[in-house]
């Protein structure tokens, strides 16, 4: 770490209790659950995470059991998502996967005797697989309630009349030996080389289908090229908050590089599809993007965490990320199926896909009231934003705090104090990052939905640590409530234990999905795309 970086340092991820200290527990940098290095900012340094022996911090905090009971899930799986390999190969595309929530990954390591983890070559593998594979899990158990909830049932494809729902690479009408040229004939090749071609996509919180071509390297290059340009970048104390304003500006970046890989959608329209996407669907369109370009899958490790006393392998084998969308079919009424199996270009019309909406009961507006020491009663409004509000709104925090340090640092090139104004800033107007989630403020008899004195008054309350823990803590639980589809890996049985990787208590089991920062994952995989074009050389 250098010492003049005023970026606040991150924590270990596994809190102690001061009584049992540990010994060092991982290999490279400690990296908190709540304070992620985001890959973005490895791809704006173009290098790989060190492995460097670092020193874990002990947190004097112990692990309470009973928080960490995990409720069973209701999931099905219809498709197989891992596929063994006959040989591991070290040079091709390989991402660390998690193995568990933060919760249950801290109290496996707990639980295990007081030893150091890390002190051979196989222990120091498992450790850093573990710790690595760490940064791509949602921050703060996001989506976690949401496959806990005991009325779901979330599913790969959902059945319908005309089949099974589900993403897929559709094929080509072909009559053989055509002659073909152009855009079509290139997607037919890159399909049939198995390079990425297209792929098609339900927006389960929308309620239409998109298609999504596969990104030339070129589009990849200059998506690295934006990356690095990009003059404001925000600490590392709120990277991977669920669809906050805080990962808008990565997000915005493959959202704008999608819709330029849109190959065609099932909804028919002259308007710009970001003001009818749900935010809620970003992950998936994301998630869309790799399933176009990794359609073959790719190489993962994981470390089994069951028992690291007395397991430390690694499961190295390759993962078919096409098949790790899942939606609570619950959720969706008899007519929302029907309506996901028109599927065919301009097959349905904006007024389907109110009434889609309209009928997804857990996507309505939420009511949060808030109480003041005098005894006054306000509330806020809650609703589920579109892509569009997600942008405008996000990009209007972050430019005000651009302003901000231009009127406080001016010409001072140092960017350590740059960015930890900006870090103090965005502490300050913490409530603004979900200034897009909010539909209106009540008070009295009074209304107010005019988007600048809701982003004002959010500012002002920012600093009132009641309210602002109450509104963080109720916007978070509607995302999670309103969220029906999550991306996410299954947990497994370690090959070499054969025990599951769950954490057991009173019979009750670990969550069957573990969801999926996808945002994160999309940067890691093109972060080692990037590099394999520049070792080209």
């Amino acid at each position: 770490m250098n010492p003049t970086d005023t970026t606040p340092e991150p924590i270990s991820p596994f809190p102690v209790p001061p009584s049992t200290p540990v010994a060092p527990v991982v290999m490279g940098e400690v990296i908190d659950d709540s304070v992620v290095t985001p890959a973005v900012e490895q791809a704006v340094v173009n290098t790989a995470q060190s492995t460097d022996t670092a020193e874990a911090a002990v947190v004097e905090e112990s692990v309470d059991e009973k928080d960490l009971l995990i409720k069973p899930q209701n999931v099905e799986l219809q498709f197989p998502v891992f596929i063994k390999l006959d040989k591991f190969n070290p040079e091709e595309t390989t991402l660390p996967l998690p193995s568990g929530f933060p919760s249950y990954v801290a109290a496996q390591i707990q639980n295990a005797p007081n030893t150091r983890l890390d002190d051979t070559k196989k222990t120091g593998t498992w450790s850093a697989t573990m710790m690595d594979g760490m940064q791509l899990v949602p921050k703060e158990d996001a989506y976690r309630s949401t496959l806990e909830n005991e009325n779901a049932h979330f599913v790969q494809a959902v059945q319908s009349d005309s089949g099974l729902l589900h993403a897929t690479a559709p094929s080509f009408k072909s009559k053989g030996g055509e002659t073909l040229d152009g855009e079509r004939g290139v997607l037919r090749f890159m399909r049939f080389a198995g390079l990425g071609s297209i792929f098609m996509i339900p927006l389960w919180h929308t309620g239409i289908w998109i298609t999504l071509k596969s990104p030339s390297e070129a589009k990849l290059l200059e998506l690295q090229r934006e990356i690095i340009s990009e003059k404001i970048q925000l600490g590392r104390t709120s990277y991977g908050l669920a669809l906050s304003s805080i990962v808008s500006c990565y997000s915005e970046k493959i959202l704008k590089l999608a819709m330029e890989q849109l190959y065609q959608s099932n909804l028919k329209t002259d308007k710009n599809l970001f003001e009818i996407i749900s935010s809620h669907d970003i992950p998936t369109i994301i998630w869309g993007m790799a399933c176009a370009i990794w359609n073959n899958g790719f190489q993962y490790e994981r470390s089994c965490t069951h028992d690291p006393s007395k397991c430390n392998h690694v499961v190295q084998e390759k993962l078919d990320i096409t098949k790790l969308l899942w939606v609570n079919k619950s959720a969706l009424s008899a007519w929302q199926v029907s309506h996901m199996t028109r599927k065919k270009l301009g097959d349905i019309t904006l007024e389907d896909v109110e009434r889609y909406k309209k009928e997804t009961l857990q996507m309505q507006d939420r009511r949060c009231e808030m109480k003041m020491e005098n005894g006054n009663v306000y509330s806020f409004d809650l609703k589920v934003p579109t892509i569009k509000e997600y942008i405008e709104y996000s990009n209007d925090w972050i430019n005000s705090m651009a302003e901000m340090v231009e009127m406080a640092v001016g010409s001072d090139n140092d960017e350590n104090k740059r960015n930890a104004f900006i870090v103090s800033h965005a502490q300050s107007s913490l409530m603004r990052q979900y200034t897009h989630w909010v539909k209106g403020i009540n008070f009295e008899d009074n209304v107010i939905e005019d988007k600048s004195t809701i982003e004002s008054i959010l500012d002002r309350l920012s600093g009132e640590d009641e309210v602002r823990t109450k509104f963080l803590e109720e916007v978070k639980k509607y995302i999670n409530d309103s969220a029906i589809s999550v991306v996410g890996i299954p947990s497994y049985e370690c090959p070499s234990c054969h025990k599951e990787q769950k954490y057991t208590a009173k019979n009750d089991s670990l969550t069957s999905i573990i969801p999926m920062d996808i945002l994160q994952t999309f940067f890691s995989l093109h972060v080692q795309k990037i590099s394999s074009i520049d070792r080209r050389g």
